[in-house]
């Protein structure tokens, strides 16, 4: 691999999205049946999740964090992981060529689907998405964005690695909800390939507090998740702006 030329700023244009979690929370555990899942998801979706399904039977009383089914594809791209308490669908990055761009929505389809029968209360949603970007001198690019002159002489001058995490409770501008966004950037170095890495990682999710008094349905649940990813974008594009500032 041959490291990207480095460029003194980080703009939000150079990132690419390796990484995608939809994540519905469903807090009436009693409600859940794999039968119901798998029937639900299968039929429209088999050809996405082609690899091993893993359904494990387990006791009632078993830690509801404990997946119950899990399916997969072949090649490792697509994730759908089950439990009484949430389903989490995931995508990850496997090929260069890959953008990722239609990731977002597809993962929503395939849970939106999943709940479409009105028999699954959904409490809370969350989206996480995972930017990378590779350039040589990572943390210093990331010292010289956050840190004022003084600190970047002292004491982060030499810092082999670095990372920042922001947390920020605010609401939604089209759907109003309440969410909870967590931002976190940091520098991976590779010593192995000569290069680095900055990552962006985003969580936006409703409150927890709010789960049990709130029902979303299908069409709530796109949403949210649609608006999540306008959002997340925004949000790059205040922590590294297309022009320097």
């Amino acid at each position: 691999m041959t490291p990207r030329k480095s460029h003194s700023t980080i703009r939000s244009s150079d990132f690419t999205l390796a990484a995608v979690q939809a994540v519905i929370f469903t807090p009436d555990v009693a409600e859940f049946t794999v039968p119901t899942l798998l029937s639900r998801v299968l039929p429209v979706y088999a050809t996405k999740f082609d690899g091993e399904i893993q359904a494990i039977p387990l006791p009632s009383d078993a830690p509801l964090e404990i997946p119950r089914v899990v399916l997969g594809s072949m090649n490792e791209e697509w994730k759908l992981s089950a439990t009484p308490a949430r389903t989490d669908c995931l995508w990850s990055r496997k090929a260069e060529e890959e953008s990722g761009v239609d990731a977002v929505q597809e993962c929503v389809d395939i849970l939106v689907d999943y709940v479409k029968g009105g028999d699954i209360r959904v409490g809370r949603l969350a989206l996480v998405l995972t930017r990378v970007h590779e350039v040589a001198n990572a943390p210093q690019l990331l010292v010289q964005r956050f840190c004022n002159t003084a600190s970047q002489k002292e004491p982060f001058n030499r810092s082999s690695n670095f990372e920042i995490h922001n947390h920020k409770v605010y609401q939604f501008p089209r759907t109003m909800l309440n969410v909870n966004s967590w931002v976190r950037c940091k520098s991976i170095t590779a010593e192995v390939l000569k290069t680095g890495f900055v990552v962006v990682e985003q969580d936006l999710n409703t409150l927890t507090e709010a789960a049990n008094e709130t029902t979303f349905d299908a069409e709530m649940a796109r949403d949210f998740f649609l608006e999540a990813m306008q959002e997340a974008n925004s949000i790059l594009e205040l922590y590294f702006p297309k022009e320097a500032k």
